[in-house]
């Protein structure tokens, strides 16, 4: 699948938020890893799509502002996209998309060249074994070892470059907006 970034112009069919050219560009600036310079082009543009995509599905309850228009194929571009220090995002008419998005696109891209970002669940515990009684009631089960605990990439940089398009810094944390009458 051939790479179409979004600019902040709503563009039919975009899938990333970055252009290669972009990631490289900013990997060229921060220090290309070396499994990302070695990766045949083909695995570099799938690793993009799926740092698009994993960005889109983590932060989705999180960025700032309001999707533009229900026909946009990506969570950005926004409108009514205020950082917490209360300056808004260009709108779509300046056609961008923020450079923080660019940067963490950028970031997960060049990790996903190497490994996965949220690896398959395998750590459920298989149940070993059962007992059932009528009389007054029983129930009891036993489970075997569980797999090693089911453990995530660590994102705390990609966290960072996006702190001023989040509600939130972190997943899972609350915020309320509060406006005086």
């Amino acid at each position: 699948m051939a790479l179409v970034a979004e600019t902040g112009a709503i563009v039919a069919g975009a899938n990333c938020y970055a252009a290669e050219a972009a990631v490289n560009a900013y990997l060229a600036e921060v220090g290309t890893p070396a499994a990302w310079t070695a990766a045949p082009a083909p695995a570099r543009e799938a690793a993009i799509l799926k740092a698009t995509r994993f960005l889109d599905a983590q932060y989705r309850a999180l960025w700032i502002g309001a999707r533009t228009s229900s026909s946009q194929e990506l969570e950005w571009p926004r409108t009514g996209a205020y950082t917490r220090d209360q300056f808004l995002f260009p709108s779509r008419d300046s056609g961008s998309i923020p450079k923080e998005l660019t940067w963490a696109t950028a970031e997960l891209a060049s990790r996903y060249v190497s490994a996965d970002l949220v690896p398959d669940r395998d750590d459920l515990r298989q149940v070993a074994s059962e007992s059932l009684s009528v009389g007054p009631i029983s129930l009891s089960s036993s489970y075997g070892e569980s797999a090693a605990p089911r453990s995530f990439t660590k994102t705390e940089w990609v966290d960072l470059l996006l702190g001023r398009l989040l509600r939130a810094t972190r997943p899972g944390a609350r915020s309320v907006e509060i406006a005086r009458a």
